[in-house]
Formats: structure tokens, sequence, C-alpha cells
């Protein structure tokens, strides 16, 4: 697989107000498709959290009975999810800013993105964290003493799904502004979309290199397990908010040359889908199995940020890199690669979908944002209601995603007609 073949690119910028805007002729229905296939993946991920063996005891709610294959699952899912999102989320920045103006565009963002986060702080937000408190900190407190005695004073968090909305707003928010207000950034969009397909080997070659680069020097200075606080409720996990500002910009980038990207580079690659397949297969295995078998033993290794937090800098702690720091560096470029070839696969499997024909990936993508907003809220009780109950870990994870998932679909086809939903890409 070389760099593709150069094509004459179709004229597909206008003059528009002495602006050159981009003409999109026509709807890619197979990144709707892509965008539901990763929310899918998380509601499985969400419904399997309770019974990880590893990471239910460092993560999430813990059962009593627990499975290595849900960690796999969970890192499966935890490898691609976010970052697939935020690349989406970038991909469509351009476009609509293009489209509806920087205030049209703030007013979108404002009733996708700030409004389910404003609501859904109070309203959801004590009862996403409320188990686990009564779990892990031994809170004595009633759902009621605890929403109006602790949460607002105490445990205020940007948790569930929120924290991506705010994420979201925040990176598409700055490049809102600097693609507008700050002429030589939307030409080095431009240059940048347009060297990525025209090198496609030599860029990818580049963004597993650059991810690998970002992903080990965030994993030394903050860990991957942890999370920082940017301000106030706002947090983020400290060794992924740089990762996914790169796959956001990746996504900013082909946003500007969106039908080049689909004629020049997708319909190029599309027939290679098994072979990416392949190669994220053999790559997941070898990530996912090092990082599970040395999860104690250095490939998570905390040492260097505890010392950079307490005694020095990136230089003082030489010796603790040296020591710890390799295990860590295999750690993340396996997961640089297998990152990018998971996303790389879902575009050109959901590539040959090409058109809008009822089929189930129409349905689910239709309300597949909605279901990532509300979805975790029974998930999450009923893996709280189920704890210690002697029953298979796959009847558990079965009824969570049944009742908890599909549950929360059918309830919101009921609720909210498909008419009444404009069928954007997420966040859009």
């Amino acid at each position: 697989m070389g760099d593709c073949e150069e094509r004459p690119y179709e004229n597909s910028w206008i003059k528009k107000d002495s602006v050159m805007v981009q003409t999109i002729p026509q709807r890619y229905y197979y990144l709707d498709y892509m965008r539901g296939c990763l929310l899918l993946i998380l509601a499985i991920d969400h419904s399997g959290h309770a019974y990880a063996q590893t990471w239910g005891r460092l993560h999430f709610l813990e059962d009593f009975d627990r499975s290595v294959v849900f960690d796999v699952v969970y890192m499966f899912s935890n490898s691609m999810v976010m970052p697939g999102l935020f690349f989406l989320a970038g991909l469509f920045t351009t476009i609509s800013l293009e489209k509806h103006g920087v205030v049209g565009f703030f007013k979108r963002r404002f009733i996708r993105l700030g409004l389910p986060f404003i609501l859904g702080i109070p309203l959801l937000g004590p009862l996403l964290v409320y188990p686990s408190n009564v779990l892990v900190e031994g809170l004595h407190y009633s759902l009621g003493e605890y929403i109006t005695h602790y949460y607002f004073n105490n445990d205020l968090s940007v948790s569930g799904p929120f924290w991506v909305l705010y994420a979201i707003f925040l990176y598409a928010g700055i490049a809102a502004l600097l693609y507008s207000l700050v002429p030589p950034f939307r030409s080095l969009l431009r240059w940048g979309g347009a060297t990525i397909i025209r090198f496609p080997l030599r860029s990818a070659i580049c963004i597993i290199i650059l991810s690998a680069f970002i992903l080990t020097l965030s994993d030394y200075y903050w860990s991957a397990i942890y999370w920082i606080k940017l301000w106030w409720i706002f947090g983020i996990q400290g060794g992924r908010f740089l990762f996914l500002i790169l796959y956001f910009f990746i996504g900013l980038m082909l946003g500007t040359q969106l039908e080049n990207f689909q004629k020049n580079l997708v319909e190029n690659y599309r027939r290679y889908w098994a072979v990416a397949v392949m190669v994220m297969v053999v790559l997941g295995i070898f990530y996912i199995g090092y990082s599970l078998i040395y999860v104690d033993d250095g490939a998570y290794n905390s040492e260097i940020r505890r010392f950079l937090k307490t005694e020095g800098n990136l230089l003082d702690a030489w010796p603790l890199i040296q020591e710890y720091g390799g295990a860590i560096a295999i750690r993340t470029s396996l997961h640089a690669c297998f990152c990018f070839f998971q996303i790389a696969s879902l575009l050109l499997i959901f590539s040959h979908k090409t058109d809008s024909e009822p089929t189930f990936w129409s349905s689910w993508s239709t309300y597949a944002y909605l279901v990532f907003l509300f979805h975790e809220l029974p998930v999450l009780w009923l893996q709280y209601g189920m704890l210690g109950m002697d029953i298979p870990i796959l009847v558990k994870v079965s009824i969570n995603f049944c009742l908890g998932v599909l549950g929360t679909w059918g309830v919101l086809k009921i609720v909210v007609k498909e008419t009444k939903i404009q069928r954007k890409t997420v966040f859009s």
C-alpha cells in the first residue's frame, strides 16, 4: 500500500464574500454509520464495566464475579472510541463553519452540546456517581440526601458522557475562532489536509509516530489512569487529552478537503479494508495482551508522575524514565498503532455504505447520540442492582445491554420521532 496516485481534484471551493468556501455536493452517510458504530461499541463496553477483572477494580463499579474478557472489551473500546469521535467532530467543524458562519456554528454547538451539558450535570450527574460513592467512598447517604446535601458541594463533576460534551465544545470553539479570525490557520489546515490525501502512507506513519510520542510523554507526566482538573468542575484524562487534540486536528485538516478525502483517499483504499482489519487484529493482540500481562509490572507505572508532582521536572526524572519508561513506551507505541488501524478499518468498512436506505445502521445512527447521552444511567443502575447476585456474567451483561442500551433506544424511538431529528454527523 503505497501513496495513492494523485488525481485531478475537482473544484470544490468557491469564492463567497471574499473568502474561499468549500462546497459539498453530497452527504457521506458512511460517516454517520461509523459514528453510530463507535457509540455502539462504547455502549457494549459500558454494559460490561462492572465485570472487568482488572479495570473493574481500578475504574468502575466492581461486581464480585469478573472476567478478563471484559478487560479486553474495555481496552478495545477505550483505545479507539474517543479518538474516533474527536476525529469525526474535527472533520465536520470546518464544514459547519463554512455552511452556518461563526454565529450559527456556536448556536448549533450550544444546542447540541451546551444544553445537554447544562441540564445533564444537575439532573443526571448525581445519579451517575451515587452508586460508586456508596461503594467506594462508603458514604451513608440515601439518594435524596446525597443529591441535596452532598453532590453539589463535594462531588459536582463532568461524569458520564458530559466530559465529552464540554471537551468537544472547547476544542471546536477554539478551532472555530482560529479558523475564522486567523487566515494562516485556515491555510495550514488546507495544506495539511491536501498533504495527507496526496501522501497517505507517509502521513499515516507520521500520525502513528506523533501519536506514540504524545501518548508516551503524556503518560510520563500525567499517567494513563489519572484525571486532571482544568478548572472548577472541568476535568479530563491527563494521559489522553493531547492525543484527542491530535485526532481532532487531523479531522479539521481533512474537513477542509472532504470531497477530495472521499474521492482520492477513501475510495482508493476501500478495497483494502480486510488488510486493515487483519493488521488491527494483530496489533490488538499485542497491545491488549501486553497491557494486561504487565498492568502491575510496569506498563502503567506511575512513579514518574509521582516524582514530577512532588520533587522535580522531566529532566530530573531521567533515572526514573530509564527504569520505568521503557515498559510504558512499549504500551503507548502499541496503542498508537492499534488506534490508527482501528479508525482506518472502520472508515474503510463503512465507506461501502454510501446511501441512506433503511437498515440497522441508518436507524441506529439516527438515535445514537441521544442513546449516548442517556444509556449510561440505566446500565449503571442495573449493574448496581445486580451486584453480588448469583447470575452468570454473560446474563448480567445481556440484561444491561438489552434493557439499558436497546431499551433506551426503543424509548427514544417512541418519544422522539425520527422526522424530528436532524440527520447530521455527531456534534456537527
